[in-house]
């Protein structure tokens, strides 16, 4: 083999490996969501959403909020996708108010509601939340989740993320 095609081939393994190297960086590796320390800043601390679907992260922090609703005893954290009208949206439903804890699907009156449109959505039939915090009203509320979405259109979703959303007044 000569040097001229030894050299060529040598440059094209090192252009090969330098490629696959920055391919594999850590930022294109998906992590489970952890929950952000608030800061300390109750409500003046920006609100924090992020959901991933099937390892597309995406940011719901515009349209986030926490409120307690009186006439069903629920909490309801619900979100739209920054920079959009209605949909998609989200609404995570635990049962009680001013609570921390863990639910799971086989807890009553908590669920997962991921709404495409206006005509698909989807339910989580598999799911965990978690709320590491419960602030006062005007205060955070903080947690994480992850589940897995079924709907009547393919395809279905996994997805987790966490939240530092403010407390809005009980309704």
């Amino acid at each position: 083999m000569s040097i001229k095609k030894f050299a060529t081939i040598f440059l094209l393994i090192l252009v090969s490996f330098f490629f696959m190297a920055g391919s594999c960086s850590k930022e294109d590796n998906p992590v489970a969501p952890t929950t952000p320390a608030d800061g300390g800043g109750g409500e003046t601390t920006p609100n924090t959403m992020t959901f991933t679907f099937n390892t597309t992260p995406k940011d719901w922090s515009d349209y986030s909020s926490v409120f307690y609703d009186s006439g069903t005893t629920t909490t309801y954290i619900t979100a739209r996708e920054t920079g959009t009208n209605a949909y998609p949206n989200i609404q995570i439903m635990i049962p009680g108010k001013d609570v921390t804890g863990t639910w799971t699907q086989a807890d009553a009156g908590t669920g997962i509601l991921y709404a495409a449109s206006g005509t698909t959505s989807y339910f989580g039939t598999s799911y965990t939340i978690m709320i590491s915090s419960y602030g006062a009203v005007g205060s955070k509320v903080t947690g994480n989740f992850w589940a897995q979405l079924t709907g009547t259109v393919a395809p279905n979703w996994a997805t987790n993320g966490y939240f530092n959303v403010t407390r809005l007044a009980d309704q």
